[in-house]
């Protein structure tokens, strides 16, 4: 998957360097704000347990993605 959109770097750095809750912070905010790769990212995290493991909330996540444009997304859709 590509994480490359460049509003997510700040968060991936975060993520990294240990500071999980941080970038899942980071990531939500992107996520509510519209940014569609971070919807996919953060349904991401909530499917592999990162942002704590809610398969339903990580579909959700990635329909949203999906909708707002983010062409990875389908995948997990």
């Amino acid at each position: 998957m590509s994480y490359n959109h460049p509003l997510l770097q700040p968060a991936l750095t975060l993520l990294r360097s240990g500071r999980t809750a941080e970038a899942v912070a980071e990531v939500t905010r992107l996520s509510l704000a519209g940014v569609a790769p971070a919807a996919r990212v953060l349904g991401e995290m909530k499917w592999g347990g990162t942002a704590g493991s809610d398969p339903v909330a990580a579909r959700r996540l990635f329909e949203r993605a999906a909708n707002l444009g983010d062409p990875l997304a389908g995948h997990w859709v």
